[in-house]
């Protein structure tokens, strides 16, 4: 699976030295039609998606080379192109499977894994399934529509509805992170804490010797590591007084909750930032 996922970066990277061959036509129209498939390959294997479009990519330079512009080569619906290139290839389950579990992960990451700094560490099973689900969901979507607005200029209403659903999906996300309680609900002590914090930080320094960290990797990895740091200090004997001591701000205080609420989508918004830059 490594190596398989090495050879598909290898080829998105090609596609996009490639690309700088095109001209401006046509190179909306082979994007537009890369968008497409990129964004519906849910099911699909990514590896075959990617040769496909590195074909496409190639016969297309060719064409250009000739004279002729990509409408006259592939047609004047390149959804319709798409559409049927998808339909041959083969559905895989267990890269759609890895795909979710990996969302899971993030997930637990960033939400969960600060739940290690605080005095008395619950963690909400019945909490966390829910906020994944609906995450992944909501990844789908977002996924589902940024494929079918690929040949479509959307109109600035429906540019406001998709940010306001986001926005409003995210607080949604947030209210039940903070306010939804389970009865599936474990309560771990300080020793179970340092222990898991102690190990999670002897993995965390021993995984970059075995795995090699690319932008996005190295952001969940140094917040992991900076959260398993001060859940390791919260629990030294001699420490956990500072270390959970309240912080009272006064008349400021509204400043820590706005922090609280700011930093996770400045995370998310670096995140993006990052994903972006690499296409």
């Amino acid at each position: 699976m490594k190596q398989r996922k090495q050879e598909t970066k290898r080829l998105i990277d090609e596609n996009n030295q490639l690309r700088k061959q095109l001209n401006a036509e046509n190179r909306h129209y082979y994007e537009d039609l890369l968008v497409y498939m990129r964004a519906h390959t849910l099911l699909r294997d990514d590896f075959i998606v990617e040769q496909d479009l590195l074909a496409i990519l190639q016969d297309l330079i060719d064409a250009q080379q000739s004279g002729m512009n990509a409408q006259t080569y592939f047609g004047k619906d390149p959804e319709r192109t798409g559409s049927e290139m998808l339909k041959a290839i083969p559905r895989n389950i267990a890269d759609f499977a890895w795909f979710n579990l990996k969302l899971i992960l993030m997930m637990f990451m960033i939400f969960w894994l600060p739940q290690l700094t605080r005095p008395v560490t619950k963690f909400d099973v019945g909490n966390l399934l829910i906020v994944a689900i609906i995450s992944i969901v909501a990844v789908w979507g977002v996924e589902w529509i940024i494929g079918s607005y690929a040949f479509i200029h959307p109109t600035r209403m429906q540019t406001v509805a998709f940010y306001a659903g986001g926005g409003l999906l995210f607080v949604v996300i947030i209210g039940l992170l903070a306010f939804f309680k389970s009865s599936w609900e474990i309560t771990l002590s300080s020793s179970t804490v340092l222990v898991i914090t102690s190990l999670g930080l002897l993995v965390g320094i021993v995984l970059p010797f075995f795995h090699r960290l690319t932008g996005q990797d190295r952001i969940l990895y140094f917040w992991s590591m900076f959260i398993l740091l001060l859940g390791f200090l919260s629990r030294l004997p001699f420490l956990q007084r500072f270390m959970h001591a309240k912080i009272d701000l006064g008349a400021w205080q509204w400043l820590l909750y706005v922090g609280m609420v700011v930093v996770p989508v400045l995370f998310v918004l670096t995140v993006w930032w990052i994903r972006r830059r690499k296409k």
